[in-house]
């Protein structure tokens, strides 16, 4: 397969070969967007950007901790939103994201498709065809030159494509790659940058067209991850969009609903949702994966909470200004205990979470799923070799409820038997498990009064 790449290098004598392209830097700014005419106007490494919105800029501290050092590091990154004078394929906003002290443009980024709030969207694989084509059209006008894309791609490959992803993801969360793409390199009066055009499937079957300006990536001496095929995979966490560097409006007033609930899981455990101690990046456009050294699931709780004297490791994944970051703490039995014992413990917790934060934490819609999953009671138990089976102890939901964006569920387990020399011995030891996650998508999930 051709490897689809038009590179163009711009020059004072050949800026006249660009048609249709606008003086680079031309932009204006009304209610807090920058506006041009199209994302060919943005001129990449430019800090006029941000010091024209002045605190319309939103910036972010990423504090990372080293648990074996105890060093802290900070990254700062900054984002606005920019609108186009008339939608540029039905679409009306750019996200733009700086960089380093000076707040220059780093990267701008836009998804055409009807759902705009994440990088998703809702076109057919005809549709994301043809705009894909179209797009790259007009980038052949403005810059002169051919874009160099085939259009060999079938809906069966993007098929095979996402489900080869799928594997590779663990069917994590959500993930996309693309079927067809398309680059462009130019120079601007601050460097190089580079035009990556990809059609993208999703791994809900859904289709967009992103488009993405930014620096050229330099990639690190120790890593190789060519590719001749001119394709560009994004794997769950490992996406080049910044698609999710901007809050909606309805992200935003869900993780401000939450603030007290954040304070009071701050307070309590020392653990700061916006900032985990343990985060994997997803701004940079490709990332570094490696094997860490194994490190102990559970931890001694500093301070035990209501029968828990356990903790999980907060981590997160940095998506700028909302990271998705989980945590958990647990009341382990080491002896026989029974479920009474687990739910009345398990209401104690929330009690105690309640009582800590000073108002009900409503509980969560079930869904037709959750409300129809039980088993019967007479139902054989699994054998070795059954996948349930790997499932040695079926938790107990005792609740799930959320406020804003955070999610907090309690489950429970009854403690698991062997017999050995003729005595009952315990396999696996009872517990309750309270979780507790914050995610753009809790603030879209149902919840009661």
């Amino acid at each position: 397969m051709k490897n689809r790449e038009c590179k163009i290098l711009l020059v004072a004598l050949a800026g006249a070969m660009l048609v249709g392209l606008a003086a680079a830097g031309e932009f204006s700014v009304e209610d807090g967007k920058i506006v041009v005419a199209s994302p060919f106007d943005l001129e990449i490494g430019s800090a006029e950007y941000a010091k024209a919105l002045g605190d319309c800029v939103k910036s972010h501290a990423d504090v990372r901790k080293d648990h074996k050092t105890g060093a802290l590091t900070t990254n700062w990154y900054h984002s606005a939103e920019a609108r186009f004078t008339q939608p540029y394929f039905g679409v009306k906003n750019v996200w733009l994201s700086f960089k380093d002290e000076g707040k220059t443009l780093s990267h701008a980024h836009l998804s055409i498709g009807d759902d705009k709030r994440g990088f998703g969207g809702k076109l057919t694989f005809g549709d994301c065809c043809k705009i894909f084509d179209e797009v790259a059209a007009d980038m052949s006008t403005r810059f002169g030159e051919e874009m160099d894309a085939d259009d060999d791609a079938t809906e069966e490959d993007a098929m095979e494509r996402i489900a080869a992803c799928a594997k590779d993801c663990a069917a994590s969360g959500a993930f996309a790659t693309s079927f067809k793409y398309a680059k462009a390199s130019t120079t601007n009066r601050y460097g190089d940058v580079e035009y990556h055009l990809a059609a993208m499937v999703h791994n809900d079957k859904t289709y967009s067209v992103n488009l993405s300006v930014e620096r050229p990536y330099v990639l690190p001496e120790t890593m190789d991850i060519s590719r001749d095929d001119g394709y560009i995979p994004v794997y769950t966490n490992k996406s080049p969009s910044t698609a999710f560097l901007m809050r909606t409006p309805e992200q935003e007033k869900a993780h401000k609903e939450a603030d007290a609930l954040r304070a009071t899981i701050k307070r309590l455990f020392d653990v700061d949702l916006d900032a985990p101690s343990v985060t994997y990046d997803t701004s940079a456009a490709l990332i570094t994966l490696t094997n860490s050294p194994a490190q102990p699931e559970w931890l001694p709780l500093a301070r035990p909470f209501a029968g828990c004297t356990e903790r999980k490791a907060d981590r997160g994944v940095r998506v700028l200004f909302v990271p998705v970051a989980n945590f958990g703490i647990r009341h382990a039995f080491d002896g026989d205990v029974g479920e009474e014992e687990l739910k009345a413990e398990s209401q104690r917790i929330l009690d105690e979470l309640e009582r800590e934060l000073g108002a009900k934490i409503p509980a969560c819609e079930k869904s037709a799923k959750e409300s129809n999953d039980g088993e019967s009671a007479d139902a054989t138990p699994p054998a070795v070799g059954d996948f349930k089976a790997m499932i040695t102890s079926k938790p107990g939901a005792y609740f799930r409820g959320a406020i804003g964006d955070i999610s907090v569920s309690i489950k429970y387990a009854v403690p698991s038997y062997v017999k050995r020399d003729g005595k009952y011995e315990v396999a696996l030891r009872g517990a309750v498990v309270m979780e507790i996650m914050q995610s753009q998508i809790v603030a879209e999930t149902k919840k009661g009064k």
